[in-house]
């Protein structure tokens, strides 16, 4: 295992990129024949990285071209410039999802007593350590990474289909938790807003003309939303139902989220349809209701098929809103209770 400058940083990233190892460790120890030995006894399954004291560690993780690469950090403790358990601290802030490993001897209490502390370290290798041991903790701690990995992969995807508010509410302790028929009740402001003579103009477009108007559409009045700190529940054809629930803020600030995220829509349709005129069809027009109350968020549906969901009769009046704007001929038609938490403020 050849060593290497921070100078040669790139060239030996790029030279990773050639290899189709799954894995990539990164051997910190100032003592030589200690490095080759770890090296040898991973170098057959692993690519590796190696650096002689935490400080050329260190400038290689800040220098690397993309440090995510390293899943795993082997670093002796006891080491000039710095100690393993400074190295590995200021490594958390760089890359944060990489497992890390310290090699220690018994006598270095204080470093055992700081890592636990720091809550940084996923295992102790007390030195001497056996071959065989370290091999499969190296094995076992790089299939929990992979696990965590795809984990969030996971996460990230169901996200698209399930909010990540509504996941922090049906499965707060991941999704591998998440139950049928969990449910629980809050106060929250809820929009409504629907496409009036949505039927009339479904009939003008066949299903795929249609499913491109809907989407398009979606992605136009979703900006206002999410700009104003609230995520969308439901699509339901003509229909968009969401929610407003801004961490650590007050109904006060909840209502006025969602009146925002109304005004702001309205605008965004302006401009949708501008576009649709100069294309030679016709305009598009939305009304929007919001309430604030109290509703029933949960999981409902059987245990081969589940689906997010939020009722109540707070739920019901804001779809009532949203059906008799076009009564009202209004754009946006808001609750008493939401225009009492206004309290006289303008937009």
């Amino acid at each position: 295992m050849a060593f290497f400058s921070k100078d040669k940083i790139g060239e030996k990233f790029k030279q990773r990129q050639e290899v189709h190892k799954q894995h990539t460790i990164l051997i910190v120890d100032d003592d030589e024949p200690n490095l080759r030995s770890l090296s040898r006894l991973l170098e057959r399954e692993y690519e590796l990285l190696t650096a002689r004291d935490g400080q050329e560690a260190l400038d290689l993780v800040k220098n690397a071209p993309d440090p995510s690469v390293i899943h795993l950090i082997i670093s002796d403790q006891r080491m000039p410039n710095l100690t393993g358990v400074e190295f590995l601290k200021q490594t958390i802030p760089i890359i944060p999802k990489t497992i890390r490993m310290l090699l220690t001897g018994f006598t270095d209490i204080d470093a055992i007593i700081d890592s636990i502390n720091e809550g940084h370290i996923y295992k102790f290798i007390t030195k001497p350590y056996d071959p065989d041991d370290l091999k499969v903790t190296v094995q076992r701690a790089l299939e929990s990474f992979d696990l965590e990995k795809n984990n969030l992969e996971l996460l990230t995807v169901f996200e698209k289909f399930v909010p990540k508010q509504f996941l922090s509410r049906i499965a707060p302790e991941g999704l591998q938790y998440l139950q049928f028929g969990k449910a629980k009740s809050e106060k929250l402001s809820i929009l409504f807003a629907g496409i009036h003579s949505f039927s009339s103009l479904s009939e003008t477009m066949t299903p795929q003309e249609l499913l491109d108007f809907l989407n398009t559409y979606s992605q136009q009045i979703s900006q206002s939303i999410h700009h104003h700190h609230g995520f969308i529940d439901k699509f339901m054809g003509a229909h968009i139902m969401a929610l407003f629930d801004r961490v650590d803020q007050t109904r006060e600030a909840h209502a006025q989220d969602a009146v925002q995220a109304a005004i702001g829509m309205q605008k965004s349709m302006n401009e949708y349809n501008l576009h649709r005129t100069q294309q030679g069809l016709f305009p598009i027009e939305i009304g929007i209701g919001v309430h604030t109350g109290e509703i029933i968020v949960g999981t409902m549906g059987s245990e081969g098929r589940m689906d997010s969901t939020a009722l109540g009769d707070s739920v019901n009046l804001a779809f009532r809103l949203d059906s008799l704007t076009t009564d009202y001929e209004a754009k946006i038609l808001i609750s008493d209770a939401i225009y009492r938490l206004l309290d006289g403020r303008k937009f």
